[in-house]
């Protein structure tokens, strides 16, 4: 599930970009500097009205699918996150009560003696 939203995602980033890159700007885009306003019908005459409907509707899927992976993510974090603190805590509980001590603890130990011989 979260995979597909996400390639869902990434197409509509894709098509967003492509559909903003291909509108007019206000004042006739850069392309009209240059003598290349003969283009601006090659869509047709509402061309304009549709990109800007097309860009709308990219943009507020892009908003909704960024919400929806969002709340995925922070779900799917916040589950590893607490299975992943309760082993831990588990690991060092059993480690000290069979009265060894952690290997964080003896390699701090060992750099302290080796710094202090030297």
């Amino acid at each position: 599930m979260v995979n597909f939203v996400w390639f869902l995602f990434v197409f509509v980033c894709f098509l967003l970009m492509l559909v903003v890159l291909l509108q007019r700007g206000e004042a006739g885009g850069l392309g009209g500097a240059f003598g290349g306003g003969g283009g601006d019908t090659a869509f047709g005459v509402k061309a304009d009205t549709t990109w800007k409907k097309a860009t709308s509707v990219l943009a507020a899927l892009f908003f909704c699918l960024a919400l929806v992976l969002g709340s995925l993510m922070s779900n799917a974090g916040r589950a590893s996150l607490a299975a992943g603190e309760a082993q831990t805590e588990e690991a060092a509980g059993s480690g000290e009560a069979a009265g060894g001590e952690s290997a964080g603890e003896s390699g701090a130990a060992a750099s302290a003696e080796k710094s202090e011989s030297e």
